[in-house]
């Protein structure tokens, strides 16, 4: 049975599990998800998954009713997720370098993992640093809570260096100074990006001061993601938009060698001043 389970995409399995975790707000993570597959499958988006004949059916619904009727439960079903992730972790571990998608699935046989779900492992992972930059950001709802992750990252290790660099955008027709576009992204985007009320431990925020001129011809574009030994470059800004819903695609190095290069250059963007701090 569990040939199914290995034919899911790592994306697709990533969600099952978080289910099963108890890592979504709404859905018990216990057997009363098999109570009710096709209501699981449908907020995981998975209601489709398994369907040959296009005919509205589901494999996958089947074949979670089975596990159910044969004495499976929740927890062995959380198992068996985990041992094909693990699987597949421990395959793809060996090569060093693993690519990640954003957008939707494109369906059974994707083995690509979901980018949001890896930003969120890399920051829960990082202990000695941990560096993000983007083009665009903008607080929606997953931006946030990752947000939320970086500060528990940085009360539980207060030894943990964090580096956002960010480009602070000028809409179009805006005739404020850089100083007045500058500070007005300081007390207003980034208290709703950071919140008002975790003002007292902040990362390193840096801004290319070019895009806040007032004919910006040029912007640090680079996004990517520096977890200690770990890399990720990829073409997805650090918004809702990229991370859950544009088809975007990122590589993720597991090379202390690419972290450390990635790492250094912006270190030194920031000591040469093509990098200035927000604070």
């Amino acid at each position: 049975m569990a040939d199914l389970l290995a034919d899911l995409s790592t994306a697709q399995l990533e969600a099952l599990q978080a289910v099963l975790s108890q890592k979504i707000d709404g859905l018990a993570g216990n057997d009363l998800c098999l109570e009710h597959p096709h209501a699981l499958l449908s907020r995981l988006g998975l209601e489709t998954v398994m369907d040959p004949d296009g005919l509205g059916g589901s494999r996958l619904v089947e074949w979670l009713a089975a596990w159910r009727h044969a004495g499976g439960n929740g927890p062995t079903l959380a198992m068996a997720v985990a041992s094909v992730l693990a699987e597949r972790m421990a395959q793809r571990s060996s090569q060093r370098v693993e690519l990640v998608w954003s957008g939707p699935s494109p369906g059974v046989g994707t083995i690509t993992r979901d980018q949001s779900v890896l930003i969120r492992q890399l920051v829960e992972q990082a202990q000695k640093r941990l560096l993000v930059t983007t083009y665009a950001i903008y607080p929606g709802p997953f931006i946030r809570e990752l947000m939320g992750l970086v500060q528990q990252r940085m009360a539980l290790f207060p030894t943990l260096r964090v580096r956002l660099v960010c480009n602070i955008h000028r809409p179009k027709g805006n005739t404020s100074t850089p100083e007045q576009l500058v500070k007005q992204f300081r007390e207003k985007t980034w208290p709703a990006l950071w919140g008002d009320d975790a003002q007292e431990s902040q990362p390193e925020v840096f801004f290319d001061p070019r895009s806040t001129s007032l004919r910006p011809e040029a912007v640090c574009h680079v996004k990517a993601v520096v977890a200690d030994d770990g890399v990720l470059v990829t073409s997805a800004n650090l918004t809702d938009a990229a991370q859950l819903h544009n088809f975007e695609l990122g590589v993720r190095l597991s090379s202390p060698t690419h972290a450390d290069a990635v790492w250094l250059h912006f270190q030194r963007l920031v000591e040469t001043g093509l990098l200035k701090s927000l604070f």
